[in-house]
């Protein structure tokens, strides 16, 4: 992992362990000026560690920690210009949302010209202008959400960290301010670390994702890299939702092709895979990369893989049906869109078909 000039935060084969309790073991990142980084995964997986020791909660048994080109081993947190959004906000329920803001400027001693001009630039970068007098009480869980925002941002930190930033809103307001943290941290320019459980809260913020689990990384990458080519199964499991099948890898061949032979016999054929043939392997499709048709159309649909199943349900989920659909190979989730009505109904049999380059195939073993 190269260090460049532009590199912000350097993570090198970090570990930090609590007893016999391994919750970070050897991970290595890096993060450039001005991009957003998401550090995601389930409970437990370590990235509240991560996040702890970037901040300066915690120090590593082992291996370095760097931002703008500098160790942090042994910082104390004051000392690392490091802003962190906490996920409850943590606002001064006694001081107005213009002395909140101004908090960290008093403390770090600007003049009082300069804080009243940074706190009124910061309003209107979160679109709270006329709001300053307020209190913290008097503001909704949006509101509250962007004053620590401005409160973290207006100190010019050379890094930001967001603690779950959207977890403590409901969920139509999650997505209405994820576009608009996305459009704040993007105008300032700021290298930001998002540490999160969500896949949509870290799909949609990032330019790249880092993939957590078992206080390892199991993949780095863009969002459409992550979720187009998954490298492990729990990663394709945690990004979205995926069937899976389970079959026999047979006849690799020249053409970039292979097939997997299911229980029942059936063939799929899939892209060159990586494994001898006779493994045992999981071939995982997404729901929305199934076409569905009724079955006489079936023999004009095209696609490497064409079957015949039977629709066993059906979801209506506003812009999307969820079908789940039985056939010989086992059985799949489908996610067709919607037009209000459901062009299939339970019972009915139907024509299923997917590319080859719509699999993404693992041996069992790697999970």
């Amino acid at each position: 992992m190269e260090t460049t000039s532009d590199t912000v935060i350097k993570f090198t084969d970090v570990h930090k362990r609590y007893g016999a309790i391994h919750a970070v073991n050897g991970i290595s990142f890096s993060a450039g000026a001005g991009e957003t980084v998401a550090v995601l995964g389930p409970s437990g997986c370590g990235k509240t560690t991560t996040l702890r020791m970037i901040a300066g909660f915690e120090e590593p048994n082992s291996g370095t920690i760097e931002i703008g080109g500098e160790s942090m081993i042994g910082k104390r947190p004051y000392e690392r210009n490091v802003g962190l959004l906490f996920q409850h906000y943590a606002l001064f329920p006694h001081m107005s949302v213009r002395d909140n803001i101004a908090y960290g400027l008093k403390h770090r001693r600007w003049p009082k010209a300069t804080i009243a001009d940074r706190v009124e630039e910061m309003l209107s970068l979160v679109q709270l202008e006329g709001f300053g007098d307020r209190w913290p009480r008097q503001l909704s869980g949006g509101q509250q959400q962007r004053v620590a925002l401005a409160r973290v941002l207006a100190t010019k930190p050379k890094l930001v960290l967001l603690d779950e930033p959207l977890s403590a809103l409901d969920a139509k307001l999650r997505e209405e301010l994820g576009a608009d943290l996305k459009r704040i941290l993007t105008s300032v320019g700021s290298t930001t670390i998002v540490v999160t459980h969500d896949q949509n809260e870290a799909m949609s913020l990032s330019d790249r994702i880092i993939v957590m689990n078992r206080g390892g990384i199991d993949q780095i990458g863009s969002p459409s890299e992550i979720y187009a080519k998954p490298k492990s199964r729990f990663v394709a499991n945690f990004i979205g939702r995926s069937n899976w099948l389970n079959g026999i890898a047979n006849s690799a061949n020249t053409r970039g092709m292979a097939n997997v032979i299911m229980e029942d016999g059936t063939v799929l054929t899939t892209d060159s895979v990586g494994v001898n043939d006779g493994a045992q392997v999981s071939v995982g499709i997404r729901p929305e990369r199934i076409r569905l048709v009724p079955e006489s159309k079936r023999k004009a649909q095209g696609g490497a893989n064409q079957f015949v199943g039977k629709v066993a349900n059906a979801v209506h989920m506003g812009a999307e049906i969820h079908y789940e659909v039985r056939c010989v190979a086992g059985p799949l989730i489908v996610v067709s869109p919607s037009d209000g009505n459901s062009p299939f109904t339970l019972g009915e049999t139907v024509g299923i078909s997917f590319g080859r380059g719509d699999c993404v195939v693992f041996p069992e073993s790697v999970q």
